[in-house]
């Protein structure tokens, strides 16, 4: 029953992904939040109705499905938060590098300068977003480093 409760978690916990993958791009494209906030409710429902299903069965069937929910989120935070990080301590690889791109539509404001017009002061702003350079990819970069 175990195993059977932890395909039931598994299963909905990677349908909610893709429900959080579509919800986020169907939002991008339309540029409302009503597609995240039915995606958010639909994964609750689909949470609670997986859940509801295995405690149905067993006890241990809702274990499982309790701990098969958490194990594609707890996999992603090993795969893109610890092991870099590991890797960075084992390897000796240098901090990846944040700087501007503006190449892109999406965009942080923050102010880059003041213009006085006429006794009015305007604040302008820079639009860009931070984008992520590792090393190897630019190794003309970093002084002391060839390639």
């Amino acid at each position: 029953m175990f195993s059977y409760g932890l395909a039931i978690g598994v299963c909905a916990a990677v349908i909610a992904l893709n429900v959080i993958g579509f919800s986020i791009e169907r939002a991008t494209d339309s540029g409302k939040r009503k597609p995240v906030i039915f995606g958010y409710l639909f994964r609750i429902v689909l949470y609670g109705g997986a859940l509801l299903l295995a405690i149905n069965t067993s006890v241990a069937s809702f274990a499982g499905a309790a701990i098969g929910l958490l194990l594609p989120h707890a996999a992603l935070y090993v795969t893109y938060g610890l092991v870099p990080v590991i890797r960075r301590k084992v390897m000796r690889e240098p901090q990846p590098v944040w700087v501007t791109d503006t190449s892109s539509l999406l965009f942080f404001k923050e102010p880059y300068h003041v213009i006085d017009n006429k006794g009015k002061t305007y604040l302008t702003h820079k639009h860009y977003r931070k984008k992520r350079i590792i090393p190897d990819q630019a190794p003309g970069m970093y002084k002391g480093r060839k390639g």
